[in-house]
Parts: C-alpha cells; structure tokens; sequence
C-alpha cells in the first residue's frame, strides 16, 4: 500500500499543490487569451513551477512503485498518476524556450504518463517512442520501426493510422461522456467510493488518449521545426557575406573642391563640418587611393612605348601614300588627253 501523503513543511500538502495545478489547467483550458500573451505564460511557468514540485513530493513519498496493482492504490492517490501528464502538458504550451527543445521535453513528460499508467494495469496500448530514438539504428523491436517523417510512411501504415485516429476519436467522445457524468455524482456531498474511483481511472484514460496524440502530433511537428531551422539558416549564410561586403565598401562623404589655397580657406569657413581640397589636394589624394595615374605618366589604355621617331615615321609613311597617289593621277590625266585630241570634239570648227 503507498504511504499516506502529507508533508510536514510550510507549504502546501501534495492535496493542495494538486488541487492548484488543477485550476491551472482548467484555467488555460477555457482562456480566450493567446497562448503566446503575458497573462497565459505567466499562469503557464507556474503551473509547470507547481507540477515539477508535486512530482517530486510524489517521488519523496514513494507513492508508486513496481510491484503494486491499481486496486493497491488509495482512491484519493489514484489522481497523482495525472502529474507527469499535465506537466507534459504544460510544458507544451510554454514558449520560454525555442520550440523543438520544448516539444521534445513534453513528449518525454507524456510518454512518462503511458507509461506509469500501464504499469498500472490502466491502459494495453503501444508505449510511444521519443522522436530522436526512432532514428537510432540501436532499436531492436521486433516491430517494424516507424518512420520518423510522415511522408516516407507506406499507404498500409498511413492506412493504419487513420483507422487509429477514427477509434481513438470514438474513445475519446465516449470516454468524454462517461466523464461528464461520473462528474456530476463526484460533485454531491456524500458520493460513494466506488463512483469516485470510477471518476478518477475515467479522467486516466481520457489522458492516455490525449497524450497519445499530442505525441503524434509531436513526430509530425518536429520535421517541420527542423526543416524551418535549415531554410533560416540558409537565409541568414548570404545575408552574413552581404554585410561583409558592405563593410568593405567605402563611405562616401561630401567635399569642396577649390582651384587654390585661398579659396580652400574661404570656403572652409563656410562649411566647418566639410572637407575642402584644393584641385591639387584633390587630385594626389584620388592618386593614392588608386584612383588616378601619377602626374606625368602615361594614361592607361595608350600605348606607352610609342616614341616621338615612331610618330614622325608614320608621318613620312602617309606623306608617301600620298604622293603616290598624285603621281597615279598625273599619269591618267596624260592617258585621257593623249587618246583626246584637243579640237577633236569642235566638229563644226568653231571658236
């Protein structure tokens, strides 16, 4: 028989802390409020502040134990088997912390309900497996291993999972029926044990059935997480070189360009804040950053070994081509007049 609960310190009894947690829980269920406001992650932080301390009262307590049946255990205990289940529970609507490594604490706080709950005889159905373990080539269930993305599952698989989520949809409406009237008698001042045990094992399996889903829900989740994270980081690779780049870009800042030192000086008291230059300074300094060729050299893009003898050779070269062509000219025109005799075309002889 499990020890009887009671603590000697300041602080509420385990009855107590069960009873606040409770109200938490009923308090987030019927809230209007976003799950992400102030006032819902407040009650959530304390809520799971109180659901840790209540498992650990249990564990000082030895409430549990391997070797005990359900009908060992007291009817007022029975409801401490919910613990690990609404802390799961709370902690999956907390956001104190990014998502996958909360998801994957609720499942882990889930899984531990199942677990404890068919240990005690209350449910027969498969223990779910944390995420990261169905990938694990260590598993040596005998079972073909599920796969931990949905869309890899076979059609019979899927198949089976539907027809799964239909029963336990049944389960759940009936069980959720059953509750609703077990409820009422609990609330009557002298209500039998028997109709308060009934409640209690009833408010189990509607647990079970809600914590089975929430971890499948998990698995589908979890891929999602994991593929969002790689497309931010994706995303955030380029944006890093971007800045990067932007850094080693100069920045550009206005001036004044005077023609001498005079002008600089007048134009300086103008615009105290703006550099002023004169042509000169301006030029050496566009020289030294790369900018400009050195005064004197020879612009890029000309031939720079072009000499003053190459030049006049050119010039005697087209001078040549030029006469050349006079002469060619010269030669044609006394073709035409020796083949053209002058009076050949005066056929009347005049003039």
């Amino acid at each position: 028989m499990a020890a009887a609960v009671n603590f000697s310190d300041s602080g509420p009894n385990l009855s107590q802390l069960f009873d606040a947690i409770w109200k938490d829980y009923e308090f987030l269920e019927s809230s209007t409020e976003p799950s992400n406001s102030t006032v819902i992650q407040s009650r959530v932080l304390k809520a799971v502040e109180r659901a840790e301390k209540a498992v650990h009262m249990v564990n000082d307590l030895s409430l549990f134990s391997t070797n005990e049946q359900l009908e060992e255990v007291a009817t007022n205990e029975i409801k401490y088997l919910l613990l690990p289940g609404l802390l799961g529970y709370f902690v999956n609507k907390s956001s104190s912390e990014s998502r996958f490594e909360t998801v994957k604490k609720s499942q882990v706080y889930l899984i531990d309900f199942i677990r404890l709950c068919k240990l005690y005889g209350v449910t027969e159905v498969d223990l779910p497996k944390p995420y990261r373990s169905r990938e694990g080539d260590d598993e040596k269930d005998t079972q073909p291993k599920q796969s931990a993305r949905p869309g890899l599952a076979s059609i019979e698989e899927q198949t089976r999972k539907r027809q799964m989520k239909i029963e336990r949809f049944k389960t759940q409406k009936e069980l959720n029926r059953n509750l609703q009237e077990l409820y009422d008698l609990v609330k009557k001042e002298n209500v039998d044990e028997e109709s308060k045990r009934n409640y209690f094992i009833t408010l189990l399996k509607k647990w079970i059935t809600d914590a089975l889903e929430t971890c499948e829900s998990i698995d589908e989740e979890i891929p999602l997480i994991e593929h969002m994270t790689r497309l931010k980081e994706s995303k955030d690779q380029p944006s890093n070189e971007n800045k990067s780049k932007d850094k080693k870009k100069g920045v550009f800042r206005p001036f004044i360009i005077t023609k001498d030192a005079m002008q600089k000086q007048v134009f300086g008291l103008g615009y105290p804040g703006v550099p002023t230059y004169t042509v000169d300074e301006f030029y050496q300094e566009r020289v030294d950053q790369g900018l400009f060729p050195p005064a004197g050299s020879t612009p890029k893009g000309k031939n720079s070994t072009t000499t003053d003898e190459e030049e006049k050779e050119a010039e005697k070269k087209e001078q040549l081509e030029d006469d050349d062509n006079s002469t060619r000219q010269a030669r044609e025109w006394d073709d035409w007049k020796d083949d053209h005799r002058r009076g050949w075309g005066n056929a009347k002889n005049k003039g």
